[in-house]
């Protein structure tokens, strides 16, 4: 027996040496010998196409041409871009089905024998259609409207009845009849369905077919199309023969992302598998590649025919679920921006050099090294073939040609940065050629002529923020219409007659009830019918709108949250006069931040709601009248939203102005110059992206005209320093390190200035402190005011020179007088035994003019209560139930000298924190009264238009309107005469 003894050093060259040939085996790779044979036969090829669902395609609706038509061109049109071969569409139910709600045909039962054309999906296939005639058209519901019938099953999916195949069928009828379309296959019973079995194979077979072909739509099904268990089906399709026959397609969704690639016994079964939804990506090329590798792996693993591609257009704003996805990016139709995705160009591999109907060659499919792969087709009269590749590393293909007749082949390559390039023609000699493939690449080879990579007609415009100030009144949309920029997120919302009374337009919520049946994968939809539109980078700003209530309540809402699911702060109104502010959900009573009732409230008119926010302030109003401030630290930005109950309730002039002092500018803007930085994108960057560097000596000038600016950036745990110079004199350090990541914080804040031209330049040092494990700069805005500093001159809270009584008390650590004295962690209590009945009185050393008052309680105990005040005798002035932890009332001024709050039932004895009275609005000068001095101020200020804030306006801006004019005045002068 021999030995072999190793040193260290031997084993040390060993290894060198078994490195060194894995390196030279790796960068050599073997040769892969493929054969093209004509007489090859796989399964039919059912194509690359889409699936637009889940309001994706929202904004796109509102595109203007000429940019409208290159999109759809670089969609649809054949050998040009995608030139995609299916598109299957929601049939829309009016409530969230991922980044939206599409609105659906019949809202009510009336509309089953008259659909309405709702939306957008049936525009877009017939644009589709337009540009490509053979495209394979087909339809699914994600949700069905409430009036849909049926018995009690599993989670919120559908119970399918005879109304829901009729449902179908007036959707076929209305896309025949309208808009000239005619389907290739329907998908059932709902998208992504757990189905129940055997009750939904049973409606398939003896409900849904019969009623599709008597109606004249004899048309192939796809069932189930996806789910969790979608490949359970095979399971029970020998459990009658009707079921294996009224099912031609099978989908799953994602099938390699997912991992639900059919067994070996389901391929075996025959029947048509599809990928009936898969992902567009991100935008990237990761995501471009990612869809070539897998079209050929559920080929090769799962003989899985077809892969439709989600989303076709990101035209869903951010901060919504699901964005940031697509084929082409259209979230921007005020401007006509739009952004083509590398997806575009990977499609084209496959639909520019295939037609519906090829058939795969089985045994030239096959993978490569790492995640490469390759599949052949070829025409059903074996005239052409097409081979596409996606190559992880390199690779050598040598390939035989039997049965074909070609000599040269066109080849066709797309690489991260340069998408679907025509390459050097392959000759064939003696029926072989070859080629050697670069790593993480896309190949098309193919005996087939005339693909192009095409181009809009027109320049893609430069993209802008959503427009402004804005504001929309409607009147420009006949009835019935949706208006441009607003997307529906749950309900429908649509232009109508205005009602009670008012002339022209107005925006109406038309669904009346949410259905059962809805589409829960999300978890983001919201609890009640809601529209946004403008921009998630908002942060200080005032929107109002005027609102009918007919029904229930509405509500305007701003700074929406990260999706749809989250409204922000929510200002909502009842039908009754009471109203709330709620945080993110409407319906919840722990999101409640303050409420009220407007007394003698008059449900039946119209009304303006408002709402501003500015920094951590924010203020409500009611026809003109403020409802509350208060402070929340909760969310500084996000966009504006609309929302009501499911009624039929009405918004009009809605309006969105700026509230803060400073105007944000991105770091792409032209006015800040850039010298040593880098570029890094993250949505969580104010607008996207930032600028960033590592080294000293990277500078950055920001010139602007005003009184005094800030700098938005990082605080990171690998910061380090940089000097801020104001007019080239040197003014801070500043040190960008912290513990915990912070984006888009305010870094820096210049004193205040003269109005003028100033320039604030950034010098990074390179230098750090010692806690800090980088020296890491990040810088993603300016931002810059011309307005003077403001302060909110809040009314002065009468109650604290008042003096308390109380119709009883518990002791001296409880006494009237701790309910008026502004802390609210002291309070009256009534003494044991006087509860319904007792009250807390408030007198004044002479009367003043009191409009308000504001209440906090302890632990919940009132049931209900009167605001009174003393006239002789006393008079209500408001009522209420629960007090809680914040109460206001908001009244008719009066004039009077004694307040009292009366509790009318209680569930024990009652414990008030704060009885707080306060004047009305027309008290400019904050001392309590309404008088000449006030009509002083007034006049100071008379006919101030457009001015900025509250400060600007000498606090006489009564109607919020940034002008102090005869409006505000009428409110004045009905204060000041009240005696």
């Amino acid at each position: 027996m021999k030995y072999f003894v190793f040193t260290k050093s031997s084993v040390a060259s060993f290894f060198i040496c078994a490195l060194l040939l894995t390196a030279l085996i790796g960068s050599v790779s073997a040769s892969t010998q493929i054969t093209l044979d004509s007489s090859d036969a796989g399964r039919r090829y059912d194509g690359i196409g889409v699936v637009s669902a889940g309001g994706n395609a929202r904004l796109f609706d509102d595109y203007q041409e000429p940019y409208k038509s290159d999109v759809l061109d670089l969609l649809f049109k054949p050998k040009f871009g995608a030139s995609l071969q299916v598109f299957k569409a929601e049939i829309g139910g009016s409530t969230s089905s991922t980044s939206g709600a599409e609105p659906s045909h019949a809202i009510t039962r009336d509309e089953l024998d008259s659909p309405v054309s709702r939306g957008y999906e049936l525009w877009l296939m017939r644009q589709a259609r337009n540009r490509n005639p053979e495209i394979m058209l087909g339809c699914l519901p994600w949700a069905y409207p409430y009036w849909l019938d049926g018995e009690e099953c599993i989670s919120c999916f559908c119970c399918p009845t005879q109304d829901t195949a009729d449902y179908y069928v007036s959707f076929l009828d209305l896309a025949a009849d309208e808009w000239g379309l005619s389907f290739d296959f329907v998908g059932a019973p709902q998208n992504e369905k757990n189905m129940e079995y055997p009750k939904d194979l049973d409606w398939i077979a003896n409900t849904l077919k019969p009623t599709l072909v008597e109606a004249g739509y004899d048309l192939p099904i796809i069932a189930p199309d996806g789910g969790y268990h979608a490949l359970d089906v095979f399971n029970h399709l020998d459990d009658d023969p009707a079921y294996d026959e009224v099912i031609d397609y099978v989908g799953v969704h994602r099938p390699i992302q997912k991992d639900r690639m059919p067994s070996e016994s389901i391929i075996n079964s025959g029947k048509t598998l599809w990928d009936s939804e898969d992902s567009a990506g991100n935008g990237t090329w990761h995501g471009a590649r990612g869809i070539v590798s897998r079209m050929n792996q559920i080929y090769i693993d799962g003989r899985i025919t077809q892969m439709l591609i989600w989303p076709p257009l990101d035209g869903a704003y951010e901060g919504v679920h699901c964005t940031n996805t697509g084929l082409i990016k259209t979230q921007t139709p005020w401007c006509g921006y739009y952004e083509i995705s590398p997806s575009i160009w990977a499609i084209a591999h496959y639909t520019q050099f295939t037609e519906l109907g090829w058939e795969y060659m089985n045994d030239a499919c096959g993978k490569l090294s790492g995640e490469g792969n390759y599949a052949a087709l070829k025409s059903p009269d074996a005239e052409d073939f097409t081979v596409v590749v996606y190559s992880e590393n390199s690779e050598q293909l040598d390939f035989d040609i039997s049965g074909f007749s070609a000599d040269k082949l066109s080849v066709w390559r797309t690489q991260k940065r340069n998408s679907f390039v025509r390459m050097n023609d392959i000759a064939v000699s003696s029926g072989n050629f070859s080629i050697a493939c670069e790593p993480d690449s896309i190949y098309t080879i193919s005996t087939t002529s005339g693909q192009t990579k095409g181009s809009p007609s027109n320049p893609i415009p430069e993209y802008e923020d959503f427009p402004f100030p804005y504001s929309e009144d409607f009147e420009q949309y006949a009835e019935g219409e949706t208006p441009d920029y607003l997307a529906d997120m749950q309900g429908t919302f649509e232009t109508a007659p205005s009602k009670a009374g008012r002339n022209g337009i107005s925006l109406q919520q038309i669904l009346p009830a949410m259905g059962d049946y809805t589409w829960i994968y999300t978890g983001e939809e919201p609890p009640a019918a809601m529209t946004l539109f403008g921009e998630m980078q908002w942060s200080n700003y005032e929107f109002s709108s005027d609102v009918f209530v007919e029904q229930e309540f509405v509500h305007i809402s701003v700074r929406k949250g990260d999706t749809q699911k989250h409204a922000g702060y929510a200002l909502v109104l009842n039908k009754n006069g009471k109203w709330k502010l709620s945080f993110d959900n409407v319906l919840e009573k722990d999101s409640v931040l303050v409420s009220g009732t407007v007394p003698d409230f008059n449900g039946d008119i119209w009304h303006n709601l408002k709402i501003r926010v500015a920094e951590n302030k924010l203020a409500g109003y009611l026809d003109g009248r403020k409802l509350f401030t208060i402070e929340d630290d909760s969310r500084d930005k996000g966009q504006p939203c609309l929302g009501s109950s499911f009624d039929m309730n009405q918004f009009d002039n809605i309006q969105i102005k700026n509230t803060g002092r400073w105007k944000l500018i991105d770091n792409t803007s032209e006015d800040i110059s850039w010298n040593g930085w880098y570029t890094y994108s993250n949505e969580d960057f104010i607008s996207g992206n930032s600028h960033y560097t590592r080294d000293g000596g990277a500078v950055s000038t920001f010139t602007f005209n005003g009184r005094a600016a800030k700098i938005y950036g990082s605080l990171r745990e690998d910061a380090g320093f940089f000097e801020v110079y104001i007019n080239e004199e040197k003014d801070a350090l500043v040190d960008c390190f912290s513990e915990e990541r912070q984006l888009s914080t305010l870094l820096y804040e210049t004193p205040e200035m003269s109005s003028g031209e100033h320039t604030v330049r950034i010098l990074t040092t390179g230098e750090k402190n010692t806690q800090s494990s980088g020296n890491a700069v990040v810088i993603d805005a300016f931002a810059f005011t011309n307005e003077p500093p403001c302060t909110e001159n809040e009314p002065v809270n009468l109650s604290l020179n008042s003096n308390a009584a109380a119709s009883s008390e518990w002791g001296d650590y409880y006494s009237a007088d701790l309910a008026a004295d502004g802390d609210a962690n002291t309070r009256w209590n009534s003494k044991q035994g006087d509860v319904n009945g007792s009250w807390l009185e408030l007198s004044f050393f002479e009367p003043f003019v009191v409009s308000s008052v504001r209440l906090k309680e302890f632990r919940d105990r009132v049931l209900s209560h009167k605001i009174q005040y003393f006239d002789g005798i006393w008079k209500d002035l408001a009522e209420g139930d629960y007090i809680g932890d914040l109460k206001i009332h908001i009244f008719e001024p009066v004039k009077t000298h004694k307040i009292r709050l009366l509790i009318t039932e209680a569930q024990t004895v009652p414990s008030i924190c704060e009885f707080e009275v306060f004047p009305p609005l027309s008290d400019f000068n904050r001392d309590g009264k309404v008088n000449r001095m006030d009509i002083y101020t007034f006049s100071q200020n008379w006919l101030a238009y457009d001015c900025f804030n509250a400060c600007e306006c000498g606090y006489c801006d009564l109607r919020h309107d940034n002008r102090v004019d005869m409006l505000d005045f009428c409110f004045l002068s009905s204060d000041f005469q009240i005696r």
